[in-house]
């Protein structure tokens, strides 16, 4: 099993790194423009249902698509890459910084489904199982937070060398 991974794994360790750079900025460009917008526009600014599910729907599906890159950012340096989003630090803090960029547009999509569409014009079945997908995406990408953050702080607090520790007096 071990051997069948190694085949798999032939992107260099740096390529994560870079990749999850390289995403980070047209997700925080995105984010910036959309907020902006919402400032100057006001927040409800639809004035019919066509307009407010269109806005709803835009930016539902983006939060599912920037779900779909970070998590498969996350799976692909598994299978694809030496070194794993979780080995490095800054892959570590990187993959933080996407899942909270993903919880700010699950936040967008929630204001416009819910803050506009569904307050406005009532709750459908597919609106309330719409608003079920971004509470699922908001869990996922907080478990993910959590997981990080936990194999960050084990790291800082793991000792460095184990048998040393022993032999010095170290016991659990």
């Amino acid at each position: 099993m071990e051997n069948n991974k190694k085949n798999t794994q032939v992107l260099p360790a740096y390529v994560t790194t870079i990749v999850m750079v390289l995403v980070c900025v047209p997700y925080v460009m995105a984010l910036g423009t959309e907020f902006l917008w919402w400032h100057i526009d006001g927040p409800f600014k639809a004035e019919s249902a066509r307009e407010a599910y269109m806005g709803a729907s835009y930016s539902f599906w983006n939060m599912v698509k920037v779900a779909l890159v970070s998590f498969g950012i996350i799976v692909g340096s598994t299978v694809l890459s030496e070194n794993t989003a979780w080995e490095k630090l800054l892959n570590k803090i990187l993959c933080i910084f996407h899942m909270l960029l993903l919880l700010l547009f699950a936040d967008y999509a929630y204001l416009n489904l819910y803050g506009e569409y569904i307050s406005l014009y009532g709750p459908t079945p597919n609106r309330i199982h719409g608003m079920w997908v971004i509470y699922g995406v908001v869990a996922l990408s907080l478990i993910t937070i959590v997981i990080f953050i936990t194999k960050i702080i084990v790291k800082f607090f793991k000792p460095k060398n184990r048998t040393e520790d022993l032999k010095n007096g170290f016991h659990e």
